[in-house]
């Protein structure tokens, strides 16, 4: 059985790379829940944040912060019209057989964050995203 937070990330990856305006932003820069320090500007950072499957494992109800990490804010308004674009899209599931959506995406908090860094303005955009997947026999 493959971990929950294993296909949460996989399709939330595959989801966002789906995106054209994501592509054209942060390329293949998509990482899950830790970023080298030495990683260049701008990327997405996906972190789980709470949910898990369900008692009898076939469903998943899960929350996952979603976040384009920059020092632009025209890049953060970029990223934050590209992820918002995550809203009541259907996730993208091909990398599991047996696996489908139960529902669409859909932000439920949406985040603007500014914070610096030695003087540096780090701005992380995006929202918290609800994933409920029918996992199959994944």
């Amino acid at each position: 059985m493959t971990a929950l937070q294993v296909i949460d990330k996989d399709v939330l990856s595959h989801t966002l790379a789906s995106l054209p305006d994501v592509v054209s932003i942060v390329g293949e820069k998509i990482f899950w829940e830790h970023v080298d320090a030495d990683e260049e500007l701008p990327y997405i950072v996906l972190t789980h944040i709470m949910g898990r499957r369900d008692l009898d494992n076939t469903y998943s109800d899960t929350t996952w912060k979603v976040v384009g990490v920059t020092a632009s804010a025209i890049t953060a308004e970029a990223l934050a019209n590209a992820i918002s674009q995550l809203d009541h899209l259907d996730p993208v599931t091909t990398a599991y057989s047996g696996l489908c959506a139960y529902h669409y995406l859909e932000e439920v908090l949406p985040i603007y964050d500014r914070y610096q860094i030695q003087n540096n303005p780090i701005l992380n955009v995006g929202g918290m995203y609800r994933l409920r997947l029918n996992l199959g026999d994944n």
